[in-house]
């Protein structure tokens, strides 16, 4: 982890490895809210974040989606398409 200077850092370490995960920096200023409702994840295989910022003109999603390599491919596919599912709810 590396703390930028005017930024937030938003994260989500697998659980089963001291290495991976999701992350994202979002700059100062910008007011958002954690999204965990639409991510999915499978520990050892498949890890996403999102966020939704807030602005007075348009609702902007934010994801950070990583398949670990050399897991099954069928798992992550399900898990995105489970994600793409409930961004399409969000229209």
């Amino acid at each position: 982890m590396y703390n930028i200077s005017g930024y937030d850092f938003i994260y989500r370490n697998r659980t089963n490895s001291n290495r991976g995960g999701v992350a994202m920096y979002i700059k100062d200023g910008f007011e958002y809210c954690e999204r965990p409702d639409i991510c999915i994840n499978v520990d050892g295989e498949f890890k996403s974040l999102f966020i939704e910022i807030k602005s007075v003109e348009y609702k902007i999603l934010l994801g950070d989606i990583y398949r670990i390599p050399d897991t099954n491919e069928k798992t992550s596919i399900v898990c995105f398409n489970n994600i793409l599912e409930k961004l399409n709810t969000e229209k």
